[in-house]
């Protein structure tokens, strides 16, 4: 994607009233229904929100609720990401932290509380939401240029061949591609440790060894990179590995048997037939990050309980900055893998009796992602870029400069960042690289952190893919943490149209004085401080 202008200048810019957005934005629906189709472009949007994440969701519908005419716009074809793609919403705020929860995540946790647990949950209640607030909702659709002027975005060049317009924009993606387009700097990887004096950053070694040989006649098994995983605390351009998220069931007349895949090969899952046959991969539960749900369901993703998971390391390196399409060949890869390794354990001889028995009582659920026969749509993409922008969150944030004047919420406290690579250490023994965990307090997040420098532009926000380091990425990247954002960047959007001013120019005191009456916690609480 590129940077370009329009020969005939901006699209022109109009308001709506709060009394006529709540007008239009009538009742909740009660179901997943469709919602109304995108504006023309020639009337161009307050508020466009890019990408349809938890974040991205509720960034809209605050925006919106404030009398803003918003337009939620996302390549994706389904609005909630991981929470609609196998992450359980249940239980997502821990009792001993709902003090720190307020505005429109508490709402989100109280309508998840209120309805049955399924996997469609998290799509139906932002559905809802969305459509009360009378944000229009355009998926499956994405840009493919932009047009700035005089360091603000204009308009957008979508995929169809159309423009739209608008005055502020968000970008709550997982990935950062409009930030990206704008001309935005960021990072992707990991810092060498000393450019933030963190004891976490970069190449991270302490894992021990597993006294497993990782190759075979053709060299490196599969999972295995070849080379040598560099001077510990150093600095690289790789990420935390993805991961899919799937969701079985016990009940034989609501499942769909678990098939052989397509082009299925053992010798993927040798290294994980190894562990097995010495005891390295654990139980059924410590090898597949086993959480029980309601109506003999359970969700499976990657486990920090095992040295070999559902989690691949390798892949997810090139997706940050890859094309859609290179995007999508990264997604299938890691659904194979899925697919490959409970194959694996239901089938192979390797995998030892009690965890084949155990698996082989499972099936898909098969009233979820019934157009995906049954698998989830997406990966989890648990880092990609971040922003380099007015102000950087690092480690210190997290453990040690937790009060912030400019508050824009909390961060609950932990960080915890799983594999990013897997390296033999030998012809014996191979190690996971990358892997921490950073027990903490609940911490201020700035303002300025979602917020790039002017001189790159006026008019955007960026509260999924913020300012942060590596190590501190880690310690925002929960869903909760990230709707939180979102919130402040949409009454933010509202308030800078409003007021007709450039990001840089709101004053956080009027930001966090709205967001406290909207609900918000801003400030810890003086237990915790």
């Amino acid at each position: 994607m590129s940077s370009t202008k329009t020969a005939s200048g901006p699209l022109p810019e109009s308001k709506i009233s709060r009394r006529e957005a709540l007008r239009v934005a009538g009742s909740a629906a009660l179901a997943l229904q469709p919602l109304r189709a995108a504006a023309p472009s020639s009337v161009p949007f307050e508020v466009i929100v890019y990408g349809a994440t938890p974040s991205g969701a509720i960034a809209a519908v605050a925006a919106a609720r404030m009398g803003a005419r918003v337009l939620l716009l996302a390549p994706e074809k389904q609005t909630g990401g991981k929470l609609a793609n196998g992450m359980p919403c249940s239980g997502m705020i821990p009792s001993s932290q709902r003090e720190l929860i307020g505005g429109l995540a508490k709402e989100f946790d109280a309508r998840v509380t209120a309805k049955r647990t399924e996997g469609r949950i998290a799509e139906i209640i932002f559905t809802e939401m969305l459509g009360a607030a009378g944000v229009t909702v355009r998926l499956g659709s994405g840009f493919v240029s932009l047009a700035k002027e005089r360091g603000r975005i204009r308009s957008l060049a979508l995929d169809d061949g159309s423009a739209i317009g608008g005055s502020v924009f968000i970008d709550a993606s997982y990935e950062g591609d409009l930030m990206a387009a704008a001309g935005v700097p960021y990072a992707v990887g990991r810092e060498p440790a000393m450019k933030y004096g963190e004891n976490l950053g970069g190449v991270h070694l302490e894992e021990p060894q597993v006294a497993v040989n990782p190759f075979d006649t053709e060299g490196p098994l599969p999972g295995v990179s070849a080379g040598s995983p560099g001077v510990s605390e150093s600095g690289d351009a790789k990420v935390a590995t993805y991961q899919m998220r799937v969701w079985l069931v016990a009940e034989r007349e609501m499942e769909t048997p678990i098939e052989e895949p397509a082009g299925y090969e053992a010798r993927n899952y040798e290294l994980l037939g190894r562990c097995l046959a010495v005891g390295a991969a654990g139980s059924l539960e410590d090898l597949l990050g086993w959480q029980t749900l309601p109506g003999n369901r359970v969700a499976v993703a990657e486990s920090r309980k095992s040295v070999v998971s559902l989690g691949m390391p390798g892949p997810q390196f090139a997706y940050p900055q890859g094309s859609r399409a290179a995007r999508e060949e990264i997604y299938r890869t890691h659904l194979r893998h899925a697919q490959g390794m409970l194959w694996f354990l239901q089938t192979d001889r390797r995998a030892p009796e009690p965890i084949r028995k155990a698996i082989l009582g499972y099936g898909l659920c098969a009233d979820l992602w019934t157009a995906n026969r049954n698998w989830p749509p997406a990966m989890e993409v648990r880092e990609a870029r971040r922003m380099v922008g007015e102000l950087i969150i690092t480690q210190r944030d997290l453990s040690f400069r937790r009060e912030k004047t400019d508050s824009i919420g909390l961060g609950l406290g932990d960080a915890e960042c799983p594999v990013v690579d897997r390296f033999a250490t030998g012809r014996d023994a191979f190690v996971n690289e990358g892997r921490f965990r950073l027990k903490g307090k609940p911490f201020q997040i700035p303002w300025l952190a979602m917020m790039p420098r002017a001189i790159h532009c006026e008019n955007l926000l960026v509260p999924v893919c913020l300012s942060a380091s590596h190590v501190a990425w880690h310690g925002l990247r929960s869903e909760l943490t990230l709707m939180i954002l979102g919130e402040s960047a949409g009454v933010a959007a509202a308030i800078a149209v409003d007021k007709g001013k450039a990001m840089q120019e709101l004053d956080p005191l009027i930001l966090q004085a709205k967001l406290r009456r909207l609900g918000l916690v801003l400030d810890l609480p003086r237990t915790l401080r």
